[in-house]
């Protein structure tokens, strides 16, 4: 695999990609075939591969939880992106050799999509009361209308019964 990518980065996959394989230097756990168990020396791999992912995603969490900018889409000029992000991932870099980024660590990634998941929440929830204010406006409307219109077909129907007598 080294020889065919030599100068590429590996990516940690999970077992449902296994054809990255076929494009990229994919590093995955192995599979275990039908009524097949897998070797010890395969099962040992999985689980260091495993702590790897582990690993890789409490360091995202971490630069998602440091800094904004990593978190949140993109809204500045696109060719300035990559000089923010290195800076970012130093700076996080920095900030493991000094916290390590232990299973613990995780929770601060949990935290974060917790907290994304509240912010969507109350953004519904508003979303909810406008809704339910505007169907409230339209219902008042309609209840004045419908008195005032009512009055006017009362009128014209008592001057119409005075005009026939």
């Amino acid at each position: 695999m080294t020889d065919i990518y030599s100068n590429a980065w590996a990516v940690l996959t999970d077992k449902c990609y296994q054809r990255f394989r076929a494009n990229f230097c994919a590093i995955h756990p192995k599979r275990q075939g039908r009524l097949q168990l897998l070797t010890l020396e395969n099962a040992s791999q999985n689980d260091w591969i495993s702590h790897d992912r582990v690993a890789m995603e409490n360091y995202f969490g971490r630069l998602k939880t440091l800094w904004a900018v990593c978190s949140k889409k993109w809204r500045w000029d696109e060719n300035s992106y990559d000089m923010y992000f290195r800076t970012c991932l130093a700076l996080t870099n920095a900030h493991a050799r000094l916290r390590s980024l232990c299973a613990e660590e995780g929770d601060d990634n949990h935290r974060y999509e917790a907290r994304l998941h509240s912010i969507g929440q109350s953004a519904l929830e508003r979303e909810a009361a406008k809704h339910s204010a505007c169907r409230e406006r339209r219902a008042a409307r309609l209840a004045v209308s419908i008195r005032t219109h009512g009055n006017d077909s009362f009128e014209s129907s008592s001057s119409d019964d005075e005009l026939q007598q």
